[in-house]
């Protein structure tokens, strides 16, 4: 079963392709861990998109997607979302549908008392550190 993660990488290829009603713009997100990627990153989840998070460190204040069609696809735990501190309102995906996050991590360390909740969004292989 070594080819199952090349198959599993092959078909979320294929399926992110086949998506016709998506853009994919680039997102000039910085995962130095320092820089505040909040706006940068709810401007971008304003619209039915894919964005794409390589491996780093993205403190944000609070992630807002309001549009529905929106996929964050990270590189599995090295992709790392990061609070800036407490938020009652971290994540809301505000009722929109096909809203998706997979293969991140939103390390809580700095948001203890903060929880991630789906509502209509879905989390696929996203691990919630503290």
């Amino acid at each position: 079963m070594r080819y199952s993660g090349l198959l599993a990488s092959v078909l979320l290829t294929a399926w992110l392709c086949a998506q016709p009603y998506v853009t994919r713009p680039r997102i000039p997100l910085v995962g130095d861990g320092a820089t505040d990627n909040t706006a940068v990153l709810n401007t971008a989840l304003a619209n039915p998109t894919q964005v794409f998070v390589p491996c780093g460190t993205y403190l944000f204040t609070s992630i807002s997607v309001t549009a529905d069609s929106v996929l964050v696809v990270g590189q599995g735990a090295c992709s790392v979302f990061k609070p800036k501190a407490d938020s009652a309102n971290l994540f809301n995906s505000n009722g929109h549908t096909g809203v998706a996050f997979q293969n991140l991590t939103f390390n809580l360390a700095n948001a203890p008392s903060s929880t991630i909740t789906a509502g209509s969004a879905a989390f696929t292989n996203v691990t919630i550190a503290h």
